[in-house]
């Protein structure tokens, strides 16, 4: 995992790609640091991003939804709503 200490506690994030190896290897990191999540990827891995939102939320206690299918112009909007 990577060492995150950049003051990201309560900073709301888009991680693209998350289901993959890669992707929820960054929203772990992001997670640990206390950054609420928006966690995206395409439309069938959706059962894998909801297995790792709901891990997220439990372990680190942050605030954390997924968005599919990815939406380019959409994903501005909905981390102005996590918090």
């Amino acid at each position: 995992m990577l060492n995150l200490s950049y003051g990201l506690k309560g900073k709301n994030i888009i991680v693209t790609g998350a289901a993959g190896g890669l992707g929820s290897s960054v929203a772990k990191s992001f997670a640990a640091s206390g950054a609420n999540l928006l966690l995206t990827d395409i439309d069938l891995k959706k059962k894998t991003l909801n297995r790792l939102s709901k891990s997220l939320k439990k372990k680190y206690n942050i605030k954390c939804h997924i968005l599919l299918p990815v939406s380019y112009t959409h994903l501005t909007l909905p981390t102005k709503r996590i918090v």
